[in-house]
């Protein structure tokens, strides 16, 4: 303790410490906060009727805003959460008032400090009362005071120890929330800066701190006194030795998996409608404002934390795989949740900041995809399958489908995979692509691929989409019929580029909704079903093509499309015509149309009618007769 003490630079102010430790124990015994913490007791014991009625006494002392933070800090909202959501109904009633009390004292944390100079100066001050009121102050700020007080770490000397040893304990008192921008000052050049705001994270305990604290130990260029600092703060806050953690990436891999689930209960819960995240800008002229912060919507957060981390990882280790695909997957579901926001947002305010964060996003995460390689976009996919989330596996099927190199890699892989998620139009999306890059079969099933690729051209489709309020999902009926027949042509026109006579894909499995996709949806729908029936269709669809041929409302080129169709079939399959086909094709026979009854004279011509038949209509047209 003492070595650490002398490390810090602290030596003459271990008394004053002391001193200290006066005024942070009284906090302590606020009564408020002793019921506060019998009441999570009794909780944990199972004693939800002596949790309730502690929590209800707690309650109605009216705690100030500074003990809500506090109690938010000790026990996270989680706990009262799974109190509301698993106790009985009298205790889950007091738990939501708990965290609504918690939820108000957040809302009240200032982000912009008003009069700092007099605050510091009294937060210097000999004077006790003035002291502690500018401290309490402080705490109130929460994280955006930490930029004031970094200045007070630097100080050395006897005369200075004291407001160093205050502001660590000040900044161990605004708790967890601190280590987010204390984090970010740990790339200060400035060494007891850096030893202690290492000392400060040991006491915060909070496991997001553990990458970057081994990253200083593994930096050959870190003073052994900053690294035995480090690992100090590592026992701290785990428990475990720095051998037993490492490495830095490895942690940096876990933490950045934790924001991309959005694991609170990991990485923090977050409340109210923005968050800051905090950078270091060694370009500024005072370090005052070298620490800074952006506010994001906390919809957000969590994938921009991810992404953050995952960049500062990858300076360490640049070709680490894993690292990349994650961050490709925490910007791909940026993309989807500004998307999402521009469209569902209840707040104007909200809709616009999405709308224009999409924007910016819909230009740089699709260059970012494709500075990687495939393989290194499906492990992103696999990421997305894994996560369950829809948008952005659909989004990164659309990727691989783009790319050059999508082999029996792991781009390959994470297609064929994607044939077994839950919705639809990742399913549906996944075999067009792998058809597109596969006609010939060799990847996979090809029977599964087919058969996943004919359910994309079925008409009958819902889809689950989240609710944006209560992060539900409700079945909806959200793809109207134009959608659908997007979807039915992309699938109809993926299957013309595969040749029947050389493709491992049982074609046969895509007749029946390609049939069923001759009406209903338009033009270029039902010529893209006809061509693909020409091509590989069985007897099945001769009925089918007749009736197109017939009706009334159906356009001449889809009518000689179907006569061509209907031809090539009968020329594959030697099958004879039904006398009633025949008698369709006679009268496309005598159409208005030149190209109709060019397609209809080639059916009849390997319809199987007699040779006096064929005569004769041959006299008729060689002779010029009517």
């Amino acid at each position: 303790m003492l070595g650490k003490v002398a490390r810090l630079g602290l030596w003459p102010a271990l008394g004053a410490v002391m001193m200290l430790a006066i005024p942070v124990l009284a906090q302590t015994v606020d009564p408020e906060m002793a019921l506060f913490q019998q009441g999570v007791e009794h909780y944990n014991k199972g004693e939800y009727a002596e949790a309730k009625d502690t929590l209800d006494e707690m309650l109605s002392l009216k705690p100030s805003s500074q003990l809500a933070l506090r109690m938010r800090r000790d026990a996270e909202l989680g706990l009262f959460a799974r109190m509301v959501g698993e106790g009985d109904r009298e205790l889950a009633a007091t738990a939501q008032k708990v965290i609504e009390m918690m939820n108000q004292a957040v809302r009240e944390t200032k982000r912009e400090v008003a009069d700092p100079e007099k605050l510091l100066t009294d937060f210097q001050s000999p004077d006790m009362h003035a002291y502690l009121a500018a401290r309490s102050l402080i705490v109130g700020h929460g994280a955006y005071s930490v930029p004031y007080l970094l200045p007070f770490m630097t100080r050395q000397g006897a005369r200075n120890q004291m407001i160093a040893a205050r502001t660590i304990s000040t900044l161990t008192d605004i708790g967890r929330v601190a280590s987010m921008p204390l984090l970010e000052a740990l790339a200060s050049e400035d060494e007891t800066v850096r030893l202690r705001i290492a000392a400060t994270l040991g006491q915060l305990g909070d496991k997001r701190a553990v990458a970057s604290l081994l990253g200083i130990c593994e930096d050959p260029e870190a003073s052994e006194a900053l690294v035995e600092a480090a690992k100090e703060a590592l026992s701290s806050i785990t428990g475990l030795s720095v051998e037993t953690l490492g490495p830095a990436v490895r942690e940096y891999e876990i933490l950045v998996r934790h924001y991309i689930a959005e694991e609170a209960t990991s990485v923090g819960y977050v409340y109210g409608t923005w968050q800051a995240v905090w950078s270091w800008k060694p370009e500024a002229e005072n370090l005052r404002d070298r620490l800074s912060y952006e506010l994001v919507p906390t919809y957000l957060y969590y994938q921009r934390q991810a992404t953050e981390c995952a960049l500062k990882a990858l300076k360490l280790d640049p070709g680490n795989a894993e690292l990349k695909s994650l961050l490709v997957t925490a910007l791909c579901r940026q993309l989807r949740l500004t998307r999402a926001l521009a469209r569902f947002a209840e707040s104007e305010q909200i809709r616009q900041d999405a709308a224009a964060r999409a924007a910016q996003l819909e230009k740089r995460v699709p260059v970012v995809c494709h500075l990687f390689d495939a393989d290194l976009v499906g492990k992103a996919l696999q990421e997305a399958l894994d996560l369950g989330d829809e948008d952005t596996s659909l989004y990164l099927v659309k990727v691989l489908g783009t790319k050059a190199g999508l082999e029996a890699g792991e781009g390959a892989q994470a297609l064929m995979a994607a044939l077994d998620f839950p919705d639809k139009d990742v399913r549906y999306q996944a075999s067009v692509e792998i058809v597109k890059a596969f006609p010939d079969g060799a990847l996979g099933n090809p029977e599964k691929v087919m058969q996943v690729l004919s359910g994309a051209l079925n008409p009958a489709r819902t889809r689950l989409i989240p609710s944006l309020g209560a992060r539900a999902a409700e079945e909806v009926q959200i793809i109207p019929q134009s959608e659908r027949a997007e979807t039915i042509l992309l699938a109809a026109t993926t299957l013309a580029a595969v040749n029947p006579r050389t493709t491992e894909y049982p074609l046969g499995i895509a007749e029946p909704p390609l049939i069923a996709a001759l009406t209903g949806y338009g033009e270029s729908v039902s010529l893209a079903a006809v061509e693909n029936l020409k091509r590989f269709g069985s007897t099945d669809a001769i009925g089918p093509l007749a009736k197109l041929v017939s009706g009334e409302e159906t356009s001449p080129e889809l009518k000689a499309s179907a006569c061509h169709a209907i031809a090539a079939v009968v020329a594959r399959t030697s099958q004879e015509l039904p006398a009633e086909t025949v008698e369709v094709l006679n009268t496309a026979l005598q159409s208005e149309v030149q190209a109709v009854r060019e397609a209809a004279a080639e059916a009849i011509g390997v319809a199987g009618v007699t040779e006096g038949e064929i005569l004769g209509l041959v006299e008729t047209y060689a002779s010029g007769g009517e």
